[in-house]
């Protein structure tokens, strides 16, 4: 510190961060930073390189070739930052990457347009957006499922195609619920029995053609019977 005592970086930052006489502007920001980090630390890290040319070009240089100590703080860094990361939700439901990038778009739409952006308006507009992503994510994995593990081995017994089904399903709904949506939602409610009924229509086609390629398997075993034995 300024006396020459040993302090430890969190102490370092709060003693940065007191108000001082005479810096009137400097202390609101600083009362500003306080205010909105409230949570916050300290972490020193010591120089990547050693040479003034590496460090001037230093974005060239392959991670490996840093300093050990370095990369050693800079790991443990950021271990510390996502230990510590909290999710993000907005009427209880989890914002992802994708919908935190919908939801600054929806913002920077209505600023464009001179108008004032609205978290519940602009939000709406996200989880629908992100709704519609998931349902069509998560029909074509049950899709492609049913197409590589049933449409290519038909035909195959009720009781076999029930229960792939069921896993295949499964699976896609993993998919749908992957962005957390808020179950209560009654939009969730509604792409949700939407993709129940995306889902039960693919399960018919499969149906059909099942019974259609049995049949045809059992006309042409028939005839053959028929042409071998009469």
């Amino acid at each position: 510190d300024a006396s020459g005592a040993q302090i430890s970086e969190r102490e370092y930052l709060e003693n940065s961060l007191k108000p001082l006489p005479g810096q009137e502007e400097k202390n609101k920001l600083r009362d500003v930073v306080k205010d909105l980090f409230r949570d916050r630390d300290c972490v020193t890290i010591v120089r990547p390189v050693t040479e003034e040319a590496d460090l001037r070009n230093i974005q060239r240089l392959p991670y490996e070739s840093l300093r050990p100590q370095f990369r050693t703080q800079v790991e443990a860094f950021v271990k510390r930052v996502y230990m510590a990361l909290k999710p993000k939700k907005i009427d209880g439901a989890f914002v992802s990457g994708p919908m935190f990038v919908n939801l600054a778009s929806e913002y920077c739409k209505a600023i464009n347009n001179s108008a004032v952006p609205t978290i519940q308006s602009a939000w709406t507009s996200v989880v629908q957006h992100q709704l519609r992503l998931s349902l069509k994510d998560a029909v074509q994995v049950y899709r492609a499922q049913m197409n590589d593990r049933a449409m290519q081995h038909l035909p195959m017994s009720e009781d076999n195609l029930r229960e792939l089904h069921k896993a295949v399903k499964a699976e896609a709904l993993k998919v749908f619920l992957a962005p957390k949506f808020d179950s209560n939602d009654a939009r969730f409610r509604e792409y949700r029995a939407e993709f129940a009924t995306r889902t039960k229509q693919l399960l018919d086609h499969v149906k059909a053609e099942n019974a259609s390629t049995s049949k045809r398997q059992c006309e042409r075993l028939a005839q053959e019977l028929f042409s071998r034995n009469i």
